[in-house]
């Protein structure tokens, strides 16, 4: 009902080569809060140092990722996206236009349990800007 993600997000959808494809999808089907189409070669060639993740890593509040590509993610991203619980979400973007558009705004419109191996499970669901009812609804 109350999004974490909304247009003002910063999201970046990493996606199998060559990018073009997809960004060619998002003019055609606009998602205001994809602020950076990055393919997989890009991201292994501009982010091979630990500094260079680090920064992409901050300059992002949410990472999608071809659910293709994303056993690959782990070995190109470091450890570093996932102790700070901003592993990619995988997203369907292989389908048309449409379809890609839905799935993505889908992904924005949700919330995410990752099942880490301690006793201690995170779920978000809700930020500082929402109000304590609309956090509750959610």
């Amino acid at each position: 009902a109350h999004p974490l993600y909304t247009a003002e997000s910063e999201v970046c959808l990493i996606t199998k080569d060559p990018a073009k494809e997809y960004k060619d999808k998002l003019e055609s089907h606009p998602v205001p809060a994809i602020k950076k189409v990055l393919d997989l070669s890009k991201l292994k060639s501009h982010y091979k140092q630990y500094q260079d993740r680090r920064t992409l890593l901050g300059a992002y509040d949410l990472f999608l990722a071809d659910e293709r590509i994303l056993s690959v993610l782990s070995s190109s991203l470091g450890s570093k996206f996932f102790n700070k619980k901003k592993q990619p979400v995988p997203v369907v973007v292989s389908g048309s236009a449409d379809t890609f558009a839905i799935d993505i705004k889908k992904a924005l419109n949700s919330t995410f349990l990752y099942i880490p191996a301690g006793g201690c499970c995170l779920i978000r669901i809700g930020q500082t800007s929402l109000s304590r009812k609309q956090v509750w609804e959610n």
